[in-house]
């Protein structure tokens, strides 16, 4: 068999003659014979009766371009190829056989250039049976570590996220879990207790709510010399208590307050979960200031007589309970329930995935009811950006939808309470969760 041989400078001497920058023009090129060119990584073997539009000749590889009709074959008697190029009409198999690499490119009815370069591993050798080449997989990157503290204090990080606790002399603990990208940059995280009696006159409790237990919790965040208020994604923070602090007080209605500065008012955060089996209350929140729990106190008419007869566990629903209905067109949908005043909404949750989301989202709290008739569904759902978890100027409304898409309603707000959309049926979601749904288009109307 004859076969020719390129050198790189020889191929570059022919461009700088010719003022070309391929071996060929547009015009079609047959190789009759083997034609091996040195590159600086290997030899490629162009096979005898390849046909294409033109090739280029780099110092470690070769551009092909392919014309109609066109078939090119190279080999690689070290390692297999790596191929760059794309085109619905152009097939590319890319094999090693026998520790030969091998590239055949063949094109139809479509153009188009191809790169082809050798790769970094030997093709395999022995049996001289084929396959297909594959190049190796980088290692994973290794996942950062959170950095975890129970002595008050933690410094957060961005890529690790961080976790920081304290209990107080009454045995009580408070904590926030923040996860990766909360932050930008490393961050010291602190809980400090607080007796209730040092900030009772400037943090005042209205009536008819207690403070559970004899603490509040500070809660800051420093990065370098900067105050840190508000995080990128939202963080989650539990408090916990005893059965003897909540004596004389409805256990279903507690939930962690935070200390608004603007309206001088503890506010409740309204995803807040209570867990009567732990004695836990779990919420998220994308900010900092004072934390506590803050439960209804029990009424004379509410107070329970001694049974005679043993009684069931109460299934009554509250504000951020999940629920599931097995008489309801879609007995397997589970559903958020937000309760504003008299009236109860429940959302869809749309995908599992929420429950990463929220650490108070626990299956083991799914309640079951006998009809979802009393509820009004809202797919409804904003992240709020304002302090203290207030809605911003610039926050969105959007509907979800359980496609898991969502679409920005896209009207005024005038024009959206005009057109049956209701203000407490918009539901508080983190960021994480907005992420998870895929953009539709916008709603104009409802």
């Amino acid at each position: 068999m004859i076969k020719n041989k390129i050198k790189i400078g020889l191929v570059f001497a022919l461009v700088m003659m010719f003022g070309m920058t391929s071996l060929v023009g547009a015009s079609n090129l047959t190789y009759s014979n083997d034609t091996t060119i040195d590159l600086t990584t290997a030899d490629f073997t162009i096979s005898a009766n390849s046909t294409a539009g033109g090739v280029v000749v780099n110092a470690d590889n070769i551009v092909v371009t392919m014309g109609v009709g066109d078939t090119f074959t190279v080999t690689n008697s070290t390692k297999g190829f790596d191929v760059s190029g794309s085109n619905a009409n152009v097939t590319v198999s890319n094999t090693c056989s026998g520790g030969v690499g091998i590239v055949v490119v063949n094109s139809s009815t479509g153009t188009g250039d191809y790169t082809i370069s050798s790769a970094a591993t030997q093709c395999p050798t022995g049996g001289g049976g084929g396959g297909t080449y594959t190049p190796p997989t980088p290692e994973p990157e290794p996942t950062p570590d959170t950095p975890t503290s129970t002595t008050g204090e933690v410094e957060a990080t961005a890529d690790g996220g961080g976790s920081v606790s304290n209990t107080s002399e009454d045995g009580t603990t408070a904590e926030v879990v923040l996860p990766t990208e909360a932050v930008t940059s490393a961050t010291t995280v602190t809980i400090i207790p607080v007796t209730k009696a040092t900030v009772a006159e400037t943090h005042p409790v209205s009536t008819g709510s207690s403070v559970v237990g004899g603490y509040v919790y500070n809660f800051n965040a420093v990065s370098g010399t900067t105050a840190v208020s508000t995080f990128e994604k939202a963080l989650t923070v539990t408090l916990t208590y005893t059965d003897a602090q909540v004596a004389g007080l409805t256990e279903g209605t507690l939930k962690i307050h935070y200390w608004d500065d603007t309206s001088s008012e503890w506010v409740a955060l309204t995803d807040s979960a209570v867990n009567t089996t732990t004695n836990t209350v779990t919420a998220t929140t994308t900010h900092f200031t004072y934390f506590v729990i803050l439960g209804t106190q029990t009424s004379e008419d509410e107070t329970p007589e001694t049974p005679t007869t043993p009684t069931t566990p109460s299934t009554e629903v509250i504000d951020g309970d999940i629920i599931q209905c097995a008489s309801s067109s879609n007995p397997f949908a589970v559903y958020i329930v937000k309760t504003v005043g008299d009236t109860k909404y429940i959302r869809h949750i749309v995908s599992l995935e929420i429950f990463d989301y929220y650490g108070h989202l626990k299956w083991e709290n799914l309640k079951q009811v006998d009809s979802l008739s009393e509820y009004s569904l809202s797919g409804w759902a904003r992240v709020n950006t304002g302090p203290n978890g207030t809605p911003g100027p610039t926050d969105k409304v959007y509907e979800i939808n359980g496609d898991q898409s969502k679409h920005w309603i896209n009207m005024t707000a005038e024009d959206f309470l005009a057109h049956g959309g209701s203000a407490p049926a918009i539901y508080t979601v983190n960021q994480g969760e907005m992420d998870l749904y895929t953009t539709g288009p916008d709603v104009m109307s409802l």
